[in-house]
């Protein structure tokens, strides 16, 4: 099963339709270590954790003779490397840096970033923001025994190269296999055979995971409800990222419409509905 990277480690995809605010666009080579993009905090308007900057590559090289591979990396203002914040033998694509409130920190402080690495071109480099589409818990300590079926109207936005985030809160350090899915589900369809499986990582920590949606999976999103898994480990948000700051409900405003909202929960084989604070049987019994 393939790991997804945490955080600012990168991740490949294969187009990315989202209009960020661009940092830089045209085409530079990095043919080895020494050379470098520098982009001061001008030029990273609000920035804050969780947002994400994007590096669409367009080329990559091998240097068999001297054992090199194409490798990107982001490091502070200081020329200092961010935990997490680089990628090795890497391929063509767009690969993406979520940021953490300690690569945040030091950017601001050490006033910018510096992108090098080795034997690749890129083409742009963007920075996108965090809006959240959903925040509850789905927990699980005994494997793969609760989801969450989340309306698709949450969906409605979700397009080809959207980004989509899952935040990983806690793990159940007890256990070596730690997994969640994202899964597409007709309406009233409680068939587990039907899901249709859409974003499924085996993780190792806590932290925001993301992928780039295809336009079917894009189609998935917007048309079925989607259910979240998890075994051993808590999933307590789901993210998408975009162009402009500002864009995500406020506290006060989730508050209010919680009590609105309503979901769909799987529990040891149970269809449960939850109603704001309630929960109910598909019977209509309160569930204590």
């Amino acid at each position: 099963m393939k790991k997804f990277t945490l955080f600012c480690g990168a991740l490949l995809a294969s187009v990315m339709t989202l209009n960020a605010t661009v940092l830089f666009e045209g085409e530079k080579t990095i043919a080895n270590w020494d050379e470098n993009l520098q982009l001061s905090t001008e030029n990273l308007p609000n920035l804050e954790e969780g947002c994400v900057i994007a590096i669409t590559v367009s080329a990559v090289a091998k240097n068999e003779t001297e054992n090199q591979i194409p490798a990107i990396s982001i490091q502070n203002g200081a020329w200092r490397d961010m935990t997490g914040c680089g990628k090795y033998d890497i391929t063509t694509g767009v690969h993406t840096f979520v940021l953490t409130k300690a690569n945040v920190d030091t950017i601001i402080n050490t006033n910018g970033i510096i992108i090098r690495g080795s034997y690749y071109t890129y083409t742009k480099v963007e920075l996108l923001y965090k809006k959240t589409l959903w925040t509850g818990t789905v927990s699980d300590n005994t494997g793969w025994q609760q989801s969450d079926e989340l309306d698709k109207s949450l969906f409605a936005s979700m397009a080809e190269g959207t980004l989509l985030g899952v935040t990983v809160s806690a793990i159940n350090d007890g256990e070596t296999w730690h997994q969640f899915a994202v899964r597409g589900r007709e309406d009233d369809d409680t068939s587990w055979a039907n899901l249709e499986t859409l974003f499924q990582a085996s993780v190792s920590a806590t932290g925001t995971y993301v992928t780039v949606l295809t336009a079917e999976q894009a189609t998935s999103y917007k048309t079925k409800n989607i259910d979240i898994a998890a075994q051993y480990l808590d999933v307590t948000e789901l993210t998408t990222y975009v162009a402009t700051k500002g864009t995500t409900p406020t506290a006060m405003e989730q508050t209010e419409n919680a009590s609105a909202r309503s979901s769909k929960i799987f529990r040891n084989g149970q269809l449960i509905i939850r109603q704001g604070e309630k929960e109910y049987t598909v019977l209509g019994q309160e569930v204590k």
